[in-house]
């Protein structure tokens, strides 16, 4: 029996995926495909942003970014749940 050919996915091809309340993620070729964030999920996140939030007021050293768009890096497609950028890039 011979071995399938495995495909290397890229950010266009998930891109190009049609929504259907999934999270399609590509790390080094690989599709990553995850279920919607619950609501503790919501919660604990909103949490987080307003800690980053009160953290960053008392400090010059950057801002969070609002819903942050999927990123696309060196070797995949990710989709932050939350993030910040350093001062020098707001």
């Amino acid at each position: 029996m011979g071995m399938g050919t495995q495909l290397y996915h890229t950010a266009d091809m998930v891109r190009a995926l049609p929504e259907d309340g999934n999270r399609f993620e590509v790390v080094y070729g690989e599709m990553l495909v995850t279920p919607a964030p619950t609501v503790w999920h919501e919660v604990v996140q909103r949490r987080l942003l307003v800690a980053l939030d009160q953290y960053l007021g008392t400090k010059a050293i950057g801002a969070r970014g609002p819903d942050l768009a999927p990123r696309r890096g060196g070797r995949g497609i990710l989709t932050p749940a939350v993030g910040a950028v350093p001062a020098s890039l707001t």
